[in-house]
Parts: structure tokens; C-alpha cells; sequence
């Protein structure tokens, strides 16, 4: 949409995505790379301002990036909270708790668990 967008990460480059298979990674950043996005790798967020937000490299130097738009994508844990209280009211259901509800992973690995629920039932 005639964006410039930078991807920030705290990982160094040979960590970031390394769980997926060779191929595919590769490909991801390629694609990225071909869209003009930015990449920073080891790169620590340290502030967000009205205009953007403050990083850190790994030598030690701090750099404003300015951004209309900020995502934050931060690690999470299992969210298990509705799959337990559906679990102990009263109803005949079978539930089953898959993707993030048992780890959080990726979206790979959430339609797969999906996917071998699916097989299963």
C-alpha cells in the first residue's frame, strides 16, 4: 500500500525463524527483501514515542525509526482460561484444546494441530 516497513527484531538473524524448515525461511526473507521491508536483526526496542520508537543495535548505539503504525509482537503463553471454564460447566461437549490454547507457536503449527484434530474426530 506504498508503505515503508521495518522489521525489528530482537533475535540475531541466524536465530530468527530457525525452527522452520530451511526452504521456507529462505523464501520468507527473500520476499521480504524484494518488498522493500527492512530488516534489523538484533535490535532492541527500547521506547516508543508520538512518532515512532527509540532501538538499541548490539554495539551499543540507540537510533529513532519513525512510524505511523507500530506492532508489537511479544511472546505470549497459553491462554487456557475459556477451554477451562467451558471444561468444568455443566454439557455434554467434547472439547479439546489445540494451537495457542496448549503452546504458542506459530501459525504453521496452529493449523496443524488443527488440521490433526480434524483427522482425529
Amino acid at each position: 500500500a506504498g508503505h515503508r516497513v521495518h522489521l525489528i527484531d530482537i533475535l540475531p538473524k541466524e536465530k530468527l525463524l530457525e525452527d522452520e524448515h530451511p526452504i521456507n525461511r529462505a523464501t520468507l526473507f527473500y520476499q521480504l527483501q524484494q518488498a522493500g521491508v527492512s530488516l534489523q536483526y538484533g535490535t532492541t526496542p527500547l521506547r516508543i514515542f508520538e512518532k515512532g520508537m527509540t532501538v538499541a543495535f548490539p554495539n551499543g548505539e540507540e537510533k529513532q525509526v519513525f512510524a505511523d503504525s507500530i506492532v508489537s509482537c511479544i511472546g505470549f503463553t497459553p491462554r487456557r482460561e475459556l477451554y477451562e471454564n467451558l471444561k468444568n460447566t455443566e454439557g455434554n461437549w467434547d472439547l479439546y484444546a489445540i494451537g495457542d490454547c496448549v503452546k504458542v507457536e506459530n501459525f504453521y503449527h496452529a493449523v496443524q494441530s488443527a488440521f490433526q484434530l480434524a483427522r482425529y474426530i
